[in-house]
């Protein structure tokens, strides 16, 4: 399983791994806003990946928020981490945040604001993904 597809839908975010020997697409988790431990996937709208892949960054416009996940490298599976919102904890600049980018060397998150008309720039811990 080498490659995460991930497919926004209202209530959440559905994953498949590609099998490259079966040349199949796999299902392998679905994660639902407010269903268990998932984060904030109010209408989700961006999936970026770090640079090692351990690390998975949603942006939901609905929620305002940004979620980190924990990227198990065997199967794709997402672990929720953390969730940052727009107006919580001295984050600005995530309302209705749209596209979540990881810089190419994984040490920062950039997340684009749609109402903010704003890029929220977060430093990120490559070893925890926070």
């Amino acid at each position: 399983y080498g490659i995460l597809i991930g497919r926004m839908c209202a209530a959440g975010l559905v994953f498949a791994a590609w099998a490259a020997e079966a040349q199949l697409l796999t299902p392998v988790q679905t994660l639902f806003d407010g269903v268990g431990n998932s984060g904030d996937l109010r209408r989700p709208s961006s999936v970026a990946l770090s640079p090692d892949g351990a690390h998975a960054y949603v942006s939901a416009i609905g929620g305002n928020a940004v979620s980190v996940y924990a990227r198990n490298f065997t199967t794709g599976a997402l672990t929720f981490v953390e969730t940052h919102r727009d107006g919580e904890n001295g984050v600005d600049g995530l309302a209705a945040a749209r596209a979540a980018a990881v810089s190419p060397e994984g040490a920062q998150i950039y997340v684009a604001s749609y109402l903010d008309g704003a890029v929220a720039i977060f430093g990120r811990n490559g070893s925890t993904g926070r």
